[in-house]
């Protein structure tokens, strides 16, 4: 207590105090930022920092490293190009020229530069500013589960309400045509719609037969939105993963953008705005983002709503979007493909041994076609006991309750929350927690950045990598299938 009899709560930082009351000493926080919570992600990897020796399944960085071009190019900064901000604002005119061309080889969709395109400091960013720009309080947003749970933040702060579609496992986290239908048919009528494709976390990639039966529940809407003289749905396609597509070239010929381009007769174009993230081209550390659209008066509403925020678009991020359109850049993600593919499905192979041959069930039910992600159903533990001693151990240690405020009830595996908790602390292996209504997934990234092995010239040493990514996810396996037969014994 202080001299006048105040309780107080010294932290681990001398000197700094944090009053436990006097509440009403406190600046006053917002309605709207009260109403938000720490992602449960994030605060999961913050625990996951204070525990030694883990194996990292949890992040979203990729390990396939940033094409040598870029850091040519980064060499080539000089400290007057260092020392001023950008200018424009939402990058230079021949920053937005290499986007455009980066849409046209992508999606064959021709973007004026000057008034169609905007570069941001990565995908949140140019969300964050998309949902300030067209957003009203109450306005509705459909989200097709399992999602991005960065998307929910932005959309809370803009005051939007959210309609979640979930999607089913048995059609490989695809959504379906009639749950499309049905979401937009429901009153209030949605303002925006966000397709995630491939999908984070699910890794669930839709090809242009897919596409096809959607686009024409899209196609009716807009035509009954017309005939009301409402305003149209607003299609925003989050891009990110397209580059990591495991076959092909990785063109994107069946994303979103490029079915309703090339679709005969399809009044869609309009309506679409696209957003692509450099971060998985391997320049996370540099947060590029790149948004497209043929509403220019919407590009100016995200530009003026982008520099509220953030005041102009990093040096960096700039050379990123040249980088991208390189050869180098273009041959690295060829192998970057074979990398994760290879390593989802050693991932996932070993996951389904230790679990079939501990307690008799595969957890993981397809390997994704795209990404480096694997969304793995261990619904099969809900209810498990935990020893109470540990159940109470694990409570004390998740230090940010309110992201997981109910851990460990009963002492039993309630959630995935729960189970990616109890896998960190005894196994030693992070994996990301994906609640969801009866089921209890956890996403493991087969990224890991920590074994990307660079040669004497600083070049990807590819060979090298490959090995020690496949050493590390057999150690995760082995750890993981520890755990395991904890349960079963």
């Amino acid at each position: 207590m202080d001299r006048k009899g105040r309780t107080t709560r010294r932290t681990t930082s001398p000197g700094l105090v944090t009053l436990k009351k006097r509440a009403s000493s406190q600046t006053p926080l917002s309605e709207r930022v009260q109403k938000l919570v720490m992602s449960p992600l994030m605060a999961f990897s913050l625990a996951a920092d204070r525990v030694g020796g883990v194996i990292r399944m949890d992040g979203g960085s990729p390990g396939h490293g940033p094409p040598r071009v870029f850091t040519r190019l980064v060499r080539t900064l000089d400290a007057k190009r260092l020392s001023v901000y950008s200018a424009p604002a939402f990058g230079s005119s021949a920053t937005r020229k290499s986007a455009s061309e980066y849409f046209r080889s992508r999606y064959g969709i021709e973007f004026d530069p000057e008034h169609e395109i905007s570069i941001t400091n990565g995908f949140t960013h140019a969300f964050r500013s998309l949902c300030d720009a067209v957003l009203n309080p109450d306005d509705m947003v459909i989200l097709f589960a399992p999602f991005f749970p960065q998307y929910q933040q932005p959309l809370a702060l803009a005051g939007a309400r959210l309609r979640i579609v979930p999607t089913r496992a048995e059609d490989f986290w695809k959504p379906q045509p009639e749950q499309l239908s049905h979401a937009l048919a429901a009153s209030p009528s949605p303002r925006m719609v966000v397709f995630n494709y491939p999908n984070n976390p699910a890794g669930s990639f839709l090809t242009a037969n897919d596409w096809m039966p959607l686009l024409r529940v899209l196609e009716c809407d807009a035509e009954d939105r017309r005939r009301r003289g409402d305003s149209p749905l607003l299609l925003v396609s989050d891009d990110a993963y397209l580059p990591l597509t495991h076959s092909g070239s990785g063109d994107s010929r069946d994303s979103l953008a490029a079915v309703v381009q090339h679709t005969p007769d399809c009044s869609l174009l309009d309506s679409l705005l696209i957003i692509c993230s450099l971060s998985k081209e391997g320049m996370a550390g540099v947060l590029t983002g790149l948004v497209g659209t043929r509403d220019s008066r919407l590009v100016q509403a995200i530009r003026i709503s982008a520099k509220a925020s953030v005041i102009s678009v990093s040096a960096l991020a700039e050379l990123a979007v040249h980088a991208a359109l390189s050869d180098e850049s273009a041959e690295l993600l060829t192998w970057a493909r074979s990398l994760y593919a290879a390593r989802l499905q050693r991932l996932a192979a070993g996951i389904n041994t230790v679990c079939q041959d501990a307690m008799g069930f595969a957890p993981v039910r397809q390997i994704p076609a795209a990404g480096m992600y694997l969304y793995v159903d261990f619904s099969r533990l809900l209810g498990m006991r935990v020893p109470k001693r540990q159940a109470h151990s694990l409570r004390g240690f998740a230090e940010f309750r309110s992201a997981a405020p109910n851990l460990f009830r009963g002492a039993k595996i309630l959630s995935s929350t729960d189970l990616a908790y109890w896998l960190l602390c005894s196994s030693r292996v992070a994996a990301a927690p994906f609640d969801g209504q009866d089921s209890c997934h956890l996403r493991f990234s087969v990224g890991l950045p920590e074994s990307l092995v660079l040669d004497s010239d600083a070049a990807v040493d590819e060979a090298a990598t490959s090995e020690l990514g496949l050493q590390r996810i057999d150690a995760g396996v082995e750890r993981i299938g520890s755990g395991i037969r904890s349960f079963a014994g």
